[in-house]
């Protein structure tokens, strides 16, 4: 087992909105960019 990368997406309020886990650095950006339009 190697290193894994999770990101977690807190809100203002600081509660936790989303855990991402295995995500890749190169593409992680765009597909929380791709959540946050779906959820806004």
């Amino acid at each position: 087992m190697g290193m894994m990368r999770h990101t977690f997406v807190i809100d203002a309020d600081g509660k936790l909105e989303k855990i991402y886990k295995k995500v890749k650095a190169a593409t992680m950006a765009d597909d929380i960019l791709k959540d946050l339009e779906l959820a806004g």
